[in-house]
């Protein structure tokens, strides 16, 4: 995982905000990370000392380390490859740039449609 908590050090946001910027990581990971190494949820890296971030940044590469940030990207564009190379429906849909999972597209077709 390239993300370290060390580069927020002078940061004043608390601790899980910063852990949401992690691809994969959301708003109840990181407090339920926070309270399960016994981090208030409103300290920030300032108030915290450097062992507390190395500490963190090991609980998050031991335990979530394949499913954050670019491999959880990477393994995302390898399974819409797969779905695509089996010509499944999902895969068509997801070929063509259209909604996978049955979003109406006669009016609203920009829940899948972003890139144009």
């Amino acid at each position: 995982m390239t993300f370290t908590l060390t580069s927020y050090a002078s940061s004043s946001k608390p601790i899980p905000i910063l852990l949401q910027k992690v691809f994969g990581l959301g708003k109840k990971n990181s407090i339920q990370l926070c309270r399960s190494m016994g981090l208030h949820e409103g300290m920030s890296p300032k108030m915290s000392s450097k062992f507390i971030l190395d500490s963190l940044q090991e609980r998050l590469e031991t335990s979530l380390g394949n499913s954050l940030g670019a491999p959880l990207i990477n393994r995302i564009h390898l399974n819409k490859e797969r779905l695509i190379k089996i010509s499944s429906y999902r895969g068509f849909r997801h070929h063509r740039g259209l909604p996978a999972r049955g979003q109406r597209t006669r009016t609203n077709a920009r829940t899948c449609r972003k890139k144009k």
